[in-house]
């Protein structure tokens, strides 16, 4: 059973509803005058600019505190059936939840992402599709202790449209086109992230300030190394870019290995990037967290402070950051664990911030292991985990988001 609260704003006359989220004023097109092209050049009627966002808020029971996956509109979460360890899939649009797949056995999500779902079964398996119908399996382990690759603490970043990466003996990269082909050994301790038929190998062990590895899916040999980097901090893909942390946030155009230029404080961590726009967690103690946020959009750049208190982890859609905010400072390590995920446009004033559910908190300093954080925003849908406790028992969540607009 789900339970809902939503985010009810007011809505000014003449406001309508928007299929994007991104702040962007539109103008009508068609003839600029009376002779087209060449008369005069004031518009032909009214503009129309986001105002402002409502969100609804759904509570995921009886799911733990594991990750909850975005793709397509959908929300896959983990799931407890009788016939063993499931998916479930939820319709973000009408809340209607099933099994991903019907029949009994163990199942585990991988990631989701990009309209595409890569999973498990019986630990020996993986699968990737759109839906289980039309999924293909794309390796088979020899033994149960299969791992989609050693993350070092980074959130999944296995799939997209493309391909995966997983890890066996070796680091391979399946493609629909290619199958499976080894990228590197396991030796290096490694972590690695997947984005656009390209691999990102990083992280290792033994020492601190290490550059990335760049391979193309099918490759034997990276194709470009950043500079040294900060291990622990993953790297973003973003189309034909790599967003990474080093002497703070740094990016490349990978076709051309150009600099990207990036204006971020030197302590700042890059957590998240879509086409061009970058968010990143600054002045935190742990290069994962911040007490404030810095945002680069289309060039221009915006800094939410977190107030004294923490912000875990943020995530960009459309120019629209979703952030999870804490007023205590010592949240995550047994403090007061009582948050907020909250809908921030920077290019709003700051009284349209939304804010989305209230959320708990890891203890990450405690004996007992916590899963990490985990917030997925994808075509204006939100997943997370820690969104409640009910009864005792730990519940996720996802919303919708919808963006509002006022045309003069």
């Amino acid at each position: 059973m789900m339970f809902r609260w939503l985010v009810v704003l007011l809505l000014a006359a003449g406001c309508g509803r928007s299929d994007l989220l991104k702040s962007t004023t539109k103008a009508p097109t068609g003839p600029t005058g009376p002779t087209g092209p060449t008369g005069p050049t004031g518009p032909t009627g009214p503009s129309c600019a986001v105002d402002r966002y409502v969100a609804a808020s759904h509570f995921i029971e009886d799911v733990g505190f594991d990750a909850a996956y975005v793709s397509a509109r959908k929300v896959y979460v983990h799931r407890q059936y009788r016939a063993g360890q499931g998916i479930a899939v939820i319709d973000a649009d009408d809340g209607r939840e099933q099994p991903f797949v019907s029949e009994g056995g163990e199942r585990r999500i991988l990631d989701a992402r990009d309209g595409v779902i890569a999973w498990s079964e019986s630990g020996v398996s993986l699968y990737y599709g759109e839906s289980a119908e039309s999924s293909v399996r794309f390796a088979a382990i020899p033994n149960d202790a299969f791992t989609p690759y050693d993350t070092g603490g980074a959130e999944p970043q296995f799939i997209d449209r493309t391909g995966a990466i997983f890890l066996t003996d070796a680091l391979f990269a399946w493609t629909p086109e290619t199958g499976a082909q080894a990228i590197t050994d396991r030796g290096r301790g490694f972590a690695a992230v997947y984005g656009g038929r390209r691999i990102a190998v990083f992280g290792e062990r033994t020492g601190r300030g290490l550059p990335i590895d760049v391979y193309e899916a099918g490759a034997a040999r990276p194709f470009f190394t950043t500079p040294p980097t900060s291990t622990g901090v993953t790297p973003i893909f973003d189309g034909d870019r790599i967003f990474f942390t080093g002497d703070g946030v740094q990016g490349f155009h990978l076709d051309t290995r150009a600099p990207i230029e990036l204006a971020f404080g030197d302590d700042c961590a890059v957590a998240d990037a879509q086409d061009g726009d970058v968010v990143a967690t600054c002045n935190g103690d742990n290069p994962q967290f911040g007490r404030r946020i810095e945002v680069s959009i289309d060039g221009e750049y915006f800094t939410r402070d977190g107030g004294g208190g923490i912000i875990s982890v943020a995530r960009i859609d459309d120019g629209v950051v979703a952030y999870i905010h804490y007023a205590d400072p010592d949240a995550l390590c047994g403090g007061n664990n009582r948050g907020t995920l909250r809908l921030w446009n920077p290019k709003l004033p700051l009284d349209r911030e939304v804010e989305v559910s209230r959320v708990v908190a890891p203890c990450l300093c405690c004996d007992f292991a916590f899963p990490p954080h985990a917030l997925a925003f994808e075509d204006g849908v939100l997943a997370y985990n820690y969104a409640a406790v009910i009864n005792g028992i730990p519940a996720s969540g996802y919303a919708t988001v919808e963006a509002i607009e006022v045309c003069n």
